[in-house]
């Protein structure tokens, strides 16, 4: 992959009630130098053509569960459908097909608050930050929360 030499475990399992394609990184690698946003990036140019899922994102997994503020999940549920959406930028968040057939692609071209954002495979890949997002550093929360504003997800949490 690029002579990126890292040491992962990929695994199919519920992350958030969802299942989802979920790749952890060792702890020791994930404090060495060598984690970074490129990593991330060059990872998802690597997997995302082949899994094609509807929606990807690198986070912490230490973190507490992200909720709204007035306690509820970050997923917008189509009873319609019966297909929830999660509805929240993380450090690298893959946004497929589907997810951009139901946001409207018109969310992310007003998209200001990112480091990097293109398409891939019919999906967007966004990248907040080239620093590695911490969740405990106040100024990333309020990066991924001016993100997440100018998508437009809380009105459609609070509309659903």
């Amino acid at each position: 992959m690029g002579g990126i030499d890292i040491s992962t475990y990929i695994s199919h399992e519920k992350v958030d009630g969802h299942h989802g394609l979920v790749i952890k990184f060792f702890e020791t690698f994930f404090a060495s130098s060598k984690f970074s946003s490129k990593l991330l990036e060059s990872l998802c140019l690597e997997i995302i053509p082949i899994f094609k899922p509807y929606y990807a994102s690198a986070f912490d997994a230490s973190r507490p569960t992200r909720v709204t503020p007035s306690e509820e999940s970050m997923y917008y549920e189509n009873k319609a459908s019966q297909r929830s959406y999660p509805l929240e930028v993380r450090w690298v968040t893959y946004f497929g097909l589907e997810m951009l057939e139901f946001l409207k692609v018109e969310r992310f071209q007003n998209l200001k608050t990112y480091f990097k954002k293109y398409q891939l495979d019919q999906g967007v890949l966004l990248i907040l930050q080239e620093e590695v997002f911490q969740h405990t550093n106040e100024a990333h929360l309020q990066r991924q929360e001016q993100a997440e504003q100018e998508l437009g997800f809380p009105e459609l949490l609070a509309n659903q």
